[in-house]
């Protein structure tokens, strides 16, 4: 228990706020009133004397809110220091108020569920909750799979359609929402995440050693929780952009139960100029729906999540333009061609329903089942006739697991059932296969993976703690598959630990997308093809991890990590075709990453630093050929830096460097502007559809971004409650260096053009609320 507790001090500072609280007019002790630290969930009841006291409070400009029994409540600003206490004595004024008969229900699940939290953090993974994203300086706007990026997690700057985890492609990650899976949290030009940031309280990415009741993504899993909803009364969160809103709600709901509900809208394109036919337009929606109720001396929770978006670009450049690029000899479009858009949709929809009941003191019980669902439609113009591509993937599952806890040791042994359903069809939308253009090319797979895992971990002496799991998964119709995993963390020191570790993964739903395409920067979802369809393999990665935490000092907060990884049976398009899907076929091949990253974050009362670098070696191979793609690259470093003048009042900067990017240049015509808010959105005409040269030989100048952006917020009373309005905005590329998307190749000459990347711009501004 004591190693336990040594590596959680190596992410938790010590300073301390304390004091106590009095009646205001007659200055006695208010006894039972709430302390809560509302950037970082933890809580205090004064005593009898009124005296608080809150542990382990991280660094920098606080809100504190102090509430009581017939008392008003107190929201106060507080700049907590990186080591000691600090003491701050508050007054309540008396506000009398009615009760109503009052029924106290504990829910013996949920307080078993949080005293049974992870023993120790897992050899390369990384958690974020809701604080560190609202207080990420690096972000303009509250994004989770933004917070992620750095180090070994790369996400495109300016376009990202996915999350690249050491090397990985987008697709080879496992999303799950409270335990259920989704298909595709991301939108498109406009907004990364299909997630309210409001609505949820953490994200756990596991890179290294996944858990073992998760399998079936080659690079990581990415665990998305919820908020619990306040049972006792209405909360409201939102913002609102240009471009975007986005509104959280959660609050009791019947038979001692509480409810959240999120959405979000947007519409790139919205102030574009309606005669304009280059910009980029169309719309994304998300929804989450989250209930809890107790049941049976356990606990129900129901979870609804469902993102549409809809995308439509110009298919032929209609002008040449200098902020744009050059036409490149853009030839008379075929007839009809200027009336047609390329045209993009997809719809992601999960549900799912989870019970679990502590059993004893020691043990908890939970099932979970869900359908997850995700649907893709493009019209796309090719070169000799318009293709209609449709994509459609199914997931129908159910999980139970048992959870036994000991002094120092944690074990868990549980059983899952998959069936999948995935179909995937290119066609042409005008001729027929007898005119000798591309004919139809359909793939479709019914897997079913029935699984049984189990996991320990033990503490062996007052330093080392290891673990151990193994997963089986049963691919029916096809061998067993076995993923192993192991790893060992050595408490070196009070604040220095090393941690070893190997998993074998194994994934049998892959994406027909093409990465390498200038569309990918527009078309995120995945393409699903399933094992069992013309031959897709299950493919499987076995990966080392070492790694290094520290805090050499109160406040700073170290990490460093080194990885191997080597991927088998892994379907790739780019190869054979330059469309942004696979029009005929597939290839098979294999990957070999290295790795390394380095993170620091520091923080003091009134200022936050961090900053990552990354330096990784990727080499797909496929037909003995090698070829690095377009989202390996060589060095990352990323840097932001917050300065608060007053507690209400935030100075941001964040610094972003890419060197070594590879690109595979693409025959023209394509033209191309990126996304500022003083243009009206993105610009982009053109159906790229061959590659030019060998794939990814070409490099990109090193990318070089600097933005600043400003926060200031302030309190009121709303409707009798503490309520918190914001200003925010951002400016994007200060410097306004000139940065390059890709190249676009004339056919005849060969020439290559450069499509620009984002110029000195606003970035972003809003406004956000909370009460």
């Amino acid at each position: 228990m004591t190693a336990l507790c040594l590596a959680l001090l190596l992410i938790q500072s010590v300073a301390s706020l304390h004091g106590t609280v009095r009646d205001s007019e007659t200055g006695t002790p208010v006894r039972g009133a709430s302390v809560e630290l509302l950037d970082g969930s933890r809580r205090s009841l004064t005593d009898e004397a009124g005296y608080y006291s809150l542990r382990d409070i991280p660094a920098g400009p606080r809100h504190v809110k102090v509430s009581g029994l017939g008392y008003r409540s107190r929201t106060l600003h507080v700049f907590v220091p990186a080591e000691g206490g600090i003491q701050v004595d508050v007054a309540l004024l008396p506000e009398p108020i009615p009760l109503q008969p009052v029924e106290a229900n504990v829910d013996r699940s949920e307080r078993r569920t949080a005293e049974l939290g992870d023993r120790a953090p897992r050899v390369g993974s990384t958690t974020v909750t809701y604080y560190d994203v609202r207080a990420n300086p690096g972000l303009a706007q509250p994004d989770f799979f933004e917070a992620l990026a750095g180090g070994s997690v790369h996400v495109d700057p300016e376009s990202p359609n996915g999350l690249h985890v050491r090397g990985g492609s987008g697709d080879q990650n496992l999303f799950t929402l409270d335990g259920i899976p989704i298909l595709s949290p991301y939108h498109a030009t406009g907004q990364f995440s299909a997630f309210a940031a409001d609505a949820l309280s953490r994200i756990d990415l596991h890179a290294g050693v996944p858990p073992a009741a998760f399998d079936g993504a080659l690079s990581s899993v990415v665990d998305v929780r919820t908020r619990s909803p306040n049972r006792n009364r209405l909360e409201f969160r939102g913002a609102v952009t240009p471009i975007a809103a986005r509104l959280t709600a959660d609050g009791p709901a019947v038979l001692g139960g509480g409810f959240l509900v999120s959405g979000g809208w947007g519409r790139p394109g919205f102030l574009a100029p309606p005669d304009e036919s280059s910009y980029v337009r169309g719309s994304f929606e998300h929804g989450l729906l989250k209930g809890e109720w107790p049941l049976a001396a356990g606990r129900l929770s129901v979870v609804g999540f469902r993102s549409d978006n809809t995308l439509r670009l110009a298919s032929v450049p209609t002008e040449t333009d200098e902020d744009l690029g050059p036409a490149l000899d853009t030839p008379p479009p075929p007839p009809g061609a200027a009336a047609l858009q390329n045209r993009f949709a997809w719809t992601s929809n999960s549900f799912g329903v989870g019970w679990q009941r502590p059993i004893g003191s020691r043990a908890i019980l939970e099932t979970r089942a869900w359908y997850a669902g995700l649907d893709v439609a493009t019209e796309w113009w090719a070169a000799d006739d318009p293709l209609g591509m449709s994509s459609r993937r199914s997931s129908l599952g159910t999980r139970l697991q048992l959870t036994v806890d000991g002094d120092a040791t944690r074990s868990l042994l549980g059983l899952s059932l998959e069936r999948e359903r995935t179909a995937y069809d290119v066609e042409p939308m005008v001729s027929s296969c007898a005119s000798g253009v591309t004919c139809a090319f359909e793939l479709s797979a019914r897997p079913t993976v029935l699984a049984g895992f189990a996991e320990h971990q033990r503490v062996l002496t007052r330093r080392i703690q290891v673990l151990v799991g193994l997963r089986g998964n049963q691919v029916l119709g096809e061998r067993l598959y076995l993923a192993p995993r192991a790893s060992l963390r050595w408490m070196l020191s009070p604040t220095l630990s090393a941690s070893a570790g190997y998993a074998r993964t194994n994934q049998w739903i892959q994406s027909l997308r093409n990465t390498e395409s200038l569309i990918d920067n527009f078309l995120s979802p995945d393409l699903s093809v399933g094992v069992g369809s013309d031959d897709v393999p299950v493919a499987s990665a076995d990966q080392f991890t070492l790694a290094i935490d520290g805090q050499p000092a109160v406040g700073l907060q170290m990490g460093l990590e080194a990885y191997v990884r080597a991927m088998d049976g892994v379907v790739l398009v780019a190869p054979g075709t330059g469309q942004p899907f696979a029009v005929e076929g597939f290839s098979v091949g294999s990957a070999e990453i290295w790795g390394m990253a380095v993170s620091l974050d520091v923080k003091r009362a009134r200022y936050r630093a961090l900053a990552s670098y990354g330096l990784a070696g990727v080499a797909y191979e496929v037909r003995q050929r090698e070829y690095r793609p377009d989202f390996a690259i060589g060095q990352t470093i990323s840097a932001a830096f917050a300065l608060y003048p007053s507690a209400q009042l935030e100075l941001r900067s964040a610094l972003r460097a890419e060197i070594g990017r590879p690109t595979t240049a693409m025959e023209g015509p394509f033209v191309w502007e990126a996304c500022s808010i003083i243009e009206g959105g993105c610009e982009a005409e053109g159906s790229p559809q061959r590659t030019s040269g060998r794939l990814g030989d070409d490099r990109l100048p090193p990318y070089v971004r600097l933005d600043l952006g400003v926060r200031k917020h302030w309190h009121s009373r709303v409707f009798g409650r503490d309520g918190e309005v914001a200003v925010f905005a951002t400016l994007s590329n200060v410097f306004g260096r000139k940065n390059v998307l890709g190249y676009v190749s004339d056919p005849d000459s060969g020439e290559l053009s450069e499509l620009p990347m984002r110029p000195f711009s606003p970035l972003t501004a809003g406004l956000e609320w909370r009460f």
